[in-house]
């Protein structure tokens, strides 16, 4: 039920007796292997058409297992996931106490059957944003969803991440299993191209340090950036007459010159 094969990974549905249930998928956790704190969630995958699909890419509060918090005290985030029979909408949704959920409904006959999506959740410590495709959709400031009060909030401690298919279930109306042999062709797969994840960086800052009549600009080392200069800027402040230093090394030594001059930094 999970394999990858010509560079995707396939999440395989299957109509088959196992265990006294009619139907087999999979489920991928990194539970006790993987967990992260704020940051980037980027997955690119094709999603199938069927009645009880149901797909999802999502997060949940490492705590869970832990004694008296369990569900949804843990927190869950819900980069993705849809009803199989609506194939033009995709639903993104946070759950701690009640839910904060919300929809993205795609446009000009596209659809998440028709080849692959880019669906992507930013984390910060204030802010969580998705996104379809690029699209900002979605944004949940702190504090996060609608809270019970019960417990503290969940979402600046660590998560997994979880990838799988379901068949049937409240969320896609509890169908038969009639109506699910009838509308589904099995087996039925997600194929997924990649899920990457993408740690904060610090904030892209220039440090200016003085050497006799000489200034010292240094930044952050890890980030690829180009240095540039604007030494008649328009009265406004805003124009397009920066042009880039001679050399980009990290750090770059500066004669002050006659009158202003602005530096920034720019990433490729």
């Amino acid at each position: 039920n999970a394999f990858v094969a010509n560079g995707a990974l396939h999440i395989v549905a299957r109509s088959e007796s196992f265990s006294g249930s009619s139907y087999t998928s999979a489920r991928l956790k990194s539970q006790g292997l993987f967990s992260f704190t704020y940051g980037r969630v980027e997955w690119r995958a094709q999603m199938p058409y069927g009645v009880g699909l149901w797909p999802a890419l999502w997060m949940l509060g490492t705590n869970i297992s832990t004694s008296g918090i369990g569900w949804p005290d843990c927190g869950e985030v819900d980069v993705l996931e849809n009803k199989g029979t609506n194939i033009t909408q995709v639903q993104s949704s946070i759950h701690y106490g009640s839910d904060g959920t919300t929809t993205y409904n795609f446009t000009d006959g596209q659809s998440i059957t028709n080849g692959y999506h880019t669906y992507t959740f930013d984390w910060t410590p204030n802010t969580m944003l998705f996104y379809v495709d690029g699209h900002l959709f979605e944004t949940q400031n702190s504090p996060w969803g609608n809270s019970d009060g019960a417990s503290p909030f969940p979402f600046n401690k660590p998560f997994f991440l979880l990838m799988n298919m379901a068949i049937g279930g409240n969320y896609v109306g509890n169908p038969s299993q009639a109506d699910i042999n009838t509308g589904t062709v099995f087996p039925a797969e997600v194929l997924v191209d990649y899920v990457r994840v993408y740690n904060t960086t610090p904030p892209l800052l220039i440090s200016v340090t003085q050497t006799n009549s000489s200034i010292i600009l240094s930044w952050p080392s890890n980030i690829v950036c180009h240095l540039q200069a604007q030494t008649n800027p328009p009265a406004t402040g805003i124009g397009n007459n920066w042009f880039p230093v001679g050399t980009t090394t990290n750090q770059v030594q500066i004669i002050p010159i006659t009158g202003s001059a602005f530096f920034r930094l720019v990433t490729p």
